[in-house]
């Protein structure tokens, strides 16, 4: 079995932004169990499977590193590259987040109102930038078919440049934090979603949001699913690892 791998930030599965988030998903990529029965209980129409489809299988997560196939070492290798990087890179705390919709999909993105919000932001996309510089090296080249899936019209020439040379069009300077909460919302469907998203999650969007660990998450992927870059398997976290902070940001 093959796997595509990916750098997520998941919140702890203690937390209630986790059991919140996973709830709506109706899965736990800790776990890769299906969460039918929380999910049931929540307010429609939050609850309609339709809407959360494409990230449950991905769950609840804001992408660090997108998702990439390795190239010459093991996964184990793999681990112990995401252990370094994480033992020397520095964790980050978000004063709080906010619900958006995000290039037309609901999500959970740092406020960036205040000085210290916008530094926390600013350290933030380092992190994220030194982490896809890191990694970068052990990735495979994407098939063409891949970069045409992460490709298109939309994107603008930064974007189409980034995907060229690291694979995915929001990275670097285009990165934009979030934890997503929906796929696609159909014209007309926003302003039913608000309101009830809004207050299933409002007691935490003014708690701080600490980035204190990454997490290494994997997919299974069959070969035809690979020649025709549609992956329908979730992916489920192998391993998570603590931002030590141990050197400074500009010296990894």
């Amino acid at each position: 079995m093959e796997y595509r791998y990916a750098i997520y930030y998941i919140p702890k599965h203690e937390t209630p932004l986790y059991s919140r988030g996973a709830a709506l998903l109706g899965y736990d990529v800790y776990t890769g169990h299906q969460l039918p029965s929380i999910k049931a209980a929540l307010p429609r129409p939050l609850a309609e499977d339709a809407l959360t489809q494409e990230p449950a299988r991905y769950g609840l997560h804001a992408t660090v590193v997108a998702p990439f196939f390795i190239a010459s070492l093991t996964e184990e290798e793999l681990l112990a590259e995401a252990a370094a990087f994480c033992l020397r890179a520095s964790s980050v705390v978000l004063p709080h987040v906010q619900l958006v919709m995000h290039r037309g999909f609901f999500a959970l993105r740092p406020a960036q109102v205040s000085a210290r919000e916008r530094t926390a932001y600013a350290q933030l996309m380092q992190l994220a930038a030194l982490a896809v510089r890191f990694f970068h090296p052990l990735q495979a080249p994407l098939e063409e078919v891949e970069l045409r899936r992460r490709g298109g019209h939309s994107l603008t020439p930064r974007q189409q440049a980034n995907l060229t040379r690291w694979n995915y069009p929001y990275v670097l300077d285009e990165y934009e934090f979030h934890i997503t909460l929906t796929g696609k919302i159909a014209e007309g469907q926003e302003n039913s979603l608000v309101l009830p998203l809004n207050s299933y999650f409002a007691p935490l969007l003014m708690d701080p949001l600490e980035i204190g660990s990454l997490c290494v998450c994997r997919q299974p992927v069959t070969p035809e699913e690979k020649r025709e870059s549609r992956y329908a398997s979730p992916f489920t976290v192998v391993a998570h690892f603590p931002l030590e902070g141990t050197v400074e940001r500009n010296a990894l």
